[in-house]
């Protein structure tokens, strides 16, 4: 199963998607959960379906990617997880309503939530917008409907949380 990671980049004001990654999962919890058994332990490798907010990690490889490594928020890393949310009902609840669909709602959800954690606007940000989403696999065959909304600094790793940084 997989899922793709996308990148939103502010240019000149304007949000801009840039396809960058995909992500595979394993199976599904009983809770509807696609990491199954696996827990989130702190630093190390993990699932990328066991990532919750607040969690930090380093992605650097292009391509499939099943794991990630996870490290604690104070150390220098890539990417935080700044908010998770549920695909919604209608279209959501039937087949894969297709991939610009999924993304465009995950694009939405995801800039929404920007602003009440970082403290400022996305558009008015340094700091760009990525998100884990569903795909047709992990969507059919695991029940995912999961986003998860990530924060990264585009010139480097950060170290910390980014919540309330407001630049």
């Amino acid at each position: 199963m997989t899922r793709s990671l996308h990148r939103l980049a502010a240019l000149a004001g304007a949000a801009v998607l840039v396809p960058l990654l995909t992500s595979c999962a394993l199976l599904p919890s009983p809770e509807g959960d696609p990491g199954g058994d696996a827990e989130a332990t702190g630093p190390g490798v993990a699932d990328v379906f066991v990532l919750v907010e607040g969690d930090c990690f380093d992605d650097s490889e292009s391509g499939v990617v099943e794991d990630v490594l996870q490290l604690d928020c104070g150390e220098p890393h890539d990417y935080e997880v700044y908010e998770s949310f549920t695909l919604g009902t209608g279209s959501f609840d039937e087949a894969f309503p297709g991939k610009a669909e999924v993304v465009s709602s995950a694009d939405e959800g995801c800039i929404a939530a920007f602003e009440p954690f970082v403290g400022i606007g996305y558009e008015s940000s340094i700091y760009e917008i990525t998100h884990l989403v569903p795909t047709v696999e992990s969507w059919s065959n695991a029940s995912d409907r999961e986003v998860l909304c990530l924060v990264h600094d585009p010139s480097g790793k950060t170290t910390g949380t980014l919540a309330g940084a407001g630049i």
